[in-house]
């Protein structure tokens, strides 16, 4: 009898510790005490990137307006891009914001925000000096030159026959096509924009790829599912009140 008490004493401190351990481990929902932990790859204009040592963009005003909402402040951090998930399902971030696309696969493993920016086809860039691409299938045997983890990346690998070229950034990938270290740089039309404002693009043919198109959410971590309520709420509310489309506006973002 002595060692079924012992037994039974020893079973419950052990659940009591193992109750104590999840308790003091599981992950608070991020409030306005503390700053919300953003994390962004600021090498993606418009959506996020630096400009005089300041991280700025669509994005970046996107979760800006968001926090506000929040009544929290903000701390953001910029890191590679592939960086960013991983960081997200750690619970290191709270929320990323750098033109993120919402997929089925990475819906299994974070959360996302209602999407805020849509209809963003991709497009194929080519040289003047070389064929009109008419089609998808003219990319066969090229060399193709994509974002490393953006959509023009996934998009592109599900294909057999183009040969990819990853680099970090649209100011990168447009370099490398201009000296021919490439044949076409797929990414999404919005993302090109910036570049083609400033260098101009006649030096280039673009072919829009039919069916296809980069939607843009703001990504949260699964870890605090309250959380993810009152930013899904927030996003609601912006768009509804106007206030994404004004910052659209601002970025020339179609």
């Amino acid at each position: 009898m002595n060692k079924l008490i012992a037994l039974s004493i020893g079973v419950l401190c052990v659940g009591v510790i193992w109750w104590y351990f999840k308790r003091s481990n599981t992950p608070k929902d991020p409030n306005a005490t503390q700053p919300l932990v953003v994390g962004t790859s600021a090498d993606y204009k418009p959506f996020s990137f630096k400009e005089d040592g300041e991280i700025i963009g669509f994005d970046i005003d996107v979760v800006k307006a968001v926090a506000q909402k929040l009544g929290a402040p903000i701390t953001i951090k910029d890191m590679p891009f592939e960086l960013l998930l991983p960081q997200l399902q750690l619970g290191t971030v709270q929320l990323v914001a750098a033109g993120l696309t919402p997929t089925p696969e990475r819906a299994q493993r974070i959360a996302f925000s209602p999407v805020y920016l849509d209809n963003d086809p991709l497009v194929v860039i080519t040289r003047k000096n070389t064929p009109v691409i008419k089609s998808i299938e003219d990319l066969n045997g090229k060399t193709v030159i994509v974002n490393q983890g953006y959509t023009g990346d996934r998009y592109m690998s599900a294909l057999k026959g183009p040969l990819l070229t990853r680099l970090p950034d649209v100011s990168n990938a447009m370099l490398a096509l201009r000296s021919g270290r490439g044949d076409a740089f797929v990414a999404a039309k919005n993302s090109i924009r910036p570049f083609f404002e400033q260098h101009g693009e006649k030096e280039f043919n673009t072919f829009i790829i039919p069916d296809t198109e980069e939607k843009v959410a703001l990504a949260i971590a699964p870890s605090y599912p309250e959380f993810v309520k009152r930013v899904e709420k927030a996003v609601n509310e912006l768009t509804q009140e106007g206030v994404i489309q004004q910052l659209k506006e601002k970025w020339h973002l179609s």
